[in-house]
């Protein structure tokens, strides 16, 4: 199987989560792994990469190869007269995006601990009545969001003959994936994404 590490690296707060609240002041929470850590589920990721990939073949208005490789890499859906139908899963596999081993061992550690909630902050923000210029009543809204820093998730290809135009298609279309998770259109989340390069 051919793998490749991805690189994520975020330039502002950001905030990747299943919705979820906490407490009376916190309407959204991020997602955290077993040690409490932040983390872009590979699900998401690899949604992301679809979408980049196929935005990509449409400006180049992609070939029929282009799009039989994309069928290939993400799966294609069921066809069917109506019923389920049954689709082609794809040969690309997308880890989780976490912290790099060592900084993650660290922060999980009794040693970390204390810098571990550091990389969390708390935003707030409510909407402004026009007419009046205050706040609008029950407004407020609470979310977590993490502080820019870069997470690393293992991308592999698990068929030979995809491997190499994969890759290939994957690395032109990332520079296309400008933003990750919620309140992308009030500056969060703004993330440049790459291929780590083997020592």
């Amino acid at each position: 199987m051919n793998t490749r590490t991805l690189q994520l690296e975020f330039h502002d707060l950001w905030h990747v989560g299943s919705g979820r609240g906490r407490g009376a002041h916190l309407d959204a929470v991020v997602d955290r792994d077993e040690y409490d850590l932040p983390y872009v589920p590979g699900r998401m990721l690899k949604g992301v990469l679809r979408d980049a990939a196929e935005r990509l073949a449409e400006w180049r208005a992609a070939s029929t190869e282009t799009e039989a490789l994309l069928g290939a890499l993400f799966g294609r859906p069921g066809h069917g007269d109506g019923g389920a139908g049954h689709g082609m899963p794809g040969v690309l596999h997308v880890s989780d995006a976490r912290l790099p081993g060592d900084v993650a061992q660290w922060l999980a550690s009794g040693e970390g601990k204390d810098y571990r909630e550091r990389i969390f902050r708390e935003h707030f923000s409510t909407r402004i009545d026009h007419a009046s210029g205050t706040a609008s009543q029950s407004s407020l809204r609470g979310i977590e969001t993490v502080v820019p820093m870069t997470l690393v998730a293992e991308i592999s290809i698990g068929s030979e003959p995809h491997a190499g135009p994969g890759f290939d298609l994957l690395r032109t279309a990332l520079p296309l994936v400008r933003a990750l998770g919620a309140h992308r259109n009030r500056g969060f989340g703004r993330v440049s994404l790459s291929f780590k390069e083997s020592a």
